[in-house]
């Protein structure tokens, strides 16, 4: 295969088109996703100190943390509450009403079920109130082949029971992640849905080329080129992830053990099929029509009414991201100039007629320079130094004050940035003087109230995946699927519109 033109596949898609989209969408969401990057390294204390001109940084850096605080808070705030899947039957009936309840059950059991092993539900929020849009993505992910065949001598009623043992065991026929912002381009269409959107982004080859039945570079580069292969070449010699253009690779990662995946999926429209295509290193390996096994949904933080492309998603942290910098700078700054003082060389005054005592440069040893120099005294632990007579010690940590001069400018910063913070009744603290608890609810619920918007983006993403996998149990699994003792039919999705 790595010496033969692997005979390509043919695109309903053009590959120019999706480059030419790509593109496009990276010029539109630059802005956006620059800030994310921005709050992604408050968030992990790795925002770089901006010094001024001609300033070397010392290796001393002081980060207060703040952002991260204020995410954390929030999103412990979102997730204290397992979410609760209610369906309403659009039929009538004590059958239909069974129905309903079996579903709300079983769907409420797969929620906790995607948890694991990594809570995706948490990251959602994490990216949803941390940078301003989070995206879960779900993908059919059959069961496996192998298992599931009949032993020999194996009669229907062992064989059906130990399919169904092995389902139980397995889960759903799916996978629910989240995918990075920053490797996420979309294009909004009717009812402001994804319409269009390509996942780009460096994934380990170790996981990518099983999936698609190559072994080797050589047998990927037996795949024909579809893309514009300059652009290729562009894109994949800048190192970079999640997009190379924004941010460097994580420490530890290098494109020689990654390989760039392109993701194109169009949803169905009333005139056009949905299309799915993956490229890797902008080689075609793989295409669905009709209906895309995978879908993205999107959650969006706060919002506004600015159509502009870098205000889809506004972080609940933007306000620090302003401010955040300007105060690790100063302590910084401060940080440095108190560690210029205190580790200063320890000086001595002498009086003004003071004449030094000149000594031998090399200390008079043999075959050396005997020229004069003026003495030097050394300050140790370990023995005392007598000093010339009328001099006297300067004090390594006389002016150390002056530094601390700029501490109002501080605390105005950081009364300012506490005004965009979370209320103090969200991390436990009491409003005051001791009141009833009406008030302290009241109070609550009030400072709770501005993320209510933020739990309905939550709730609408999870109604969304919930429908879209509910599809795909009709449409591909075509069986019945278990999660632990619950069950759910194609026919009871069918027959119960909800």
């Amino acid at each position: 295969m790595a010496h033969d033109m692997v005979e390509g596949i043919k695109p309903v898609v053009s590959p120019q088109y999706v480059n030419s989209l790509l593109q496009e969408l990276k010029g539109e969401m630059r802005g956006l996703h620059t800030k994310m990057s921005e709050i992604e390294l408050l968030r992990h204390y790795e925002d770089p100190i901006q010094l001024p001109t001609g300033e070397k940084p010392s290796g001393l850096e002081v980060r207060i943390g703040a952002t991260s605080e204020l995410i954390e808070n929030i999103k412990a705030s979102l997730t204290a509450n397992v979410p609760n899947v209610i369906f309403t039957g659009l039929r009538e009936g004590n059958k239909a009403e069974g129905n309903s309840s079996k579903r709300e059950s079983f769907w409420a059991r797969v929620l906790i079920w995607i948890r694991k092993p990594v809570h995706v539900l948490v990251e959602l929020v994490d990216a949803q109130a941390g940078l301003g849009i989070g995206i879960l993505k779900g993908a059919y992910y059959p069961w496996p082949k192998e298992e599931r065949k009949r032993h020999k001598g194996e009669d229907d009623k062992t064989f059906r029971d130990r399919v169904k043992a092995l389902k139980r065991k397995w889960g759903p026929p799916f996978r629910v992640i989240t995918i990075h912002p920053l490797t996420f381009y979309f294009r909004l269409g009717p009812g402001n849905e994804i319409t269009e959107s390509i996942e780009h982004s460096w994934k380990s080859k170790r996981d990518v080329y099983p999936a698609y039945g190559i072994d080797t570079d050589a047998e990927l580069k037996a795949f024909p080129v579809v893309m514009d292969e300059g652009t290729a070449q562009a894109v994949s010699a800048t190192e970079g992830q999640p997009d190379q253009e924004i941010r460097s690779f994580p420490e530890g990662t290098s494109s020689e053990t990654m390989v760039l995946v392109t993701e194109y999926r169009r949803e169905r429209m009333p005139n056009s099929k949905g299309v799915y295509q993956v490229y890797l290193n902008n080689r075609l390996v793989y295409q669905e029509v009709g209906d895309p096994s995978c879908k993205y949904f999107i959650c969006v933080g706060r919002i506004t009414s600015s159509k502009d492309p870098d205000k889809i998603g506004i972080s609940v942290a933007e306000g620090f991201r302003h401010n955040e910098p300007l105060i690790n700078r100063s302590l910084t700054r401060m940080g440095e100039a108190v560690e210029l003082l205190v580790r200063k060389r320890i000086t001595i005054e002498v009086p003004d007629d003071f004449v030094p005592e000149m000594v031998q440069a090399t200390g008079g040893a043999e075959g050396e320079s005997n020229d004069l120099v003026p003495k030097t005294y050394k300050f140790s632990a370990e023995k005392s130094t007598t000093l010339p007579p009328g001099s006297k010690v300067v004090d390594p940590f006389a002016g150390v004050d002056n530094v601390f001069g700029a501490m109002p400018y501080i605390q105005l910063l950081m009364q300012i940035m506490g005004q965009h913070g979370v209320s103090p009744i969200f991390k436990g603290e009491p409003p005051g003087a001791a009141g009833s608890g009406y008030r302290d609810n009241s109070l609550y619920m009030m400072a709770k109230s501005q993320f209510e918007y933020l739990i309905e983006s939550y709730s609408n993403c999870l109604v969304s995946l919930i429908e879209w996998l509910e599809e795909q149990t009709v449409s591909r699994a075509r069986q019945e699927i278990w999660e632990g003792d619950l069950s759910l039919t194609p026919k009871a999705i069918r027959e119960f519109p909800v």
